[in-house]
């Protein structure tokens, strides 16, 4: 007696990460320049794939000047995540009885962006584009571990300039 066997594959799987760690911040403007960095810096993305190992991602960026208030940055980020080496997130096939899946231990990335900036203390507006890269480690079944460095260059109104680099770490929660 033959039995049916059906087999699916599935490379496609969203990611939500949430990380925090340290900022700096220089910035120039008609008046001067400053220079702050500290941690308070709080980020949230959601990856949605398009290839195997290239990811769109949108998220939403904090800075706080105190750690847990004071003078705060925020805005949009989005972005294209590209992992060189391994996919984005696991393999997983699945039988009748049986599942497996396939997951790099792992994961570097590259990724370029655009962001925006809202400065609270000097009311003002900041865009640009950012550059980025990172790894992704397997660590459970729910969950993965992250670090990142990114590097933003802002453009205000007027001569306003601002850098911003980030350096977090964190959780992925692939879903």
């Amino acid at each position: 007696m033959a039995s049916a066997v059906s087999l699916s594959f599935s490379a496609s799987a969203s990611k939500l990460d949430i990380m925090a760690g340290w900022f700096s911040i220089s910035a120039k403007t008609n008046s001067g320049s400053s220079e702050l960095s500290n941690f308070g810096a709080y980020r949230i993305n959601y990856f949605i794939p398009v290839f195997r190992q290239l990811d769109l991602t949108v998220g939403y960026s904090l800075l706080m000047s105190d750690t847990f208030g004071g003078d705060l940055g925020y805005g949009v980020d989005g972005g294209v995540t590209y992992y060189p080496v391994s996919g984005s997130t696991p393999v997983k096939a699945a039988a009748e009885n049986s599942r497996m899946v396939i997951d790099s231990l792992w994961r570097p990335y590259i990724g370029l962006g655009f962001s925006q900036r809202q400065f609270q203390s000097v009311q003002s507006t900041y865009a640009g584009f950012s550059m980025y890269g990172g790894v992704e480690r397997s660590l459970m079944r729910e969950f993965d571990f992250k670090a990142e460095l990114r590097i933003v260059e802002l453009q205000g109104a007027g001569i306003a300039k601002a850098t911003e680099m980030t350096v977090v770490a964190g959780l992925i929660y692939p879903f």
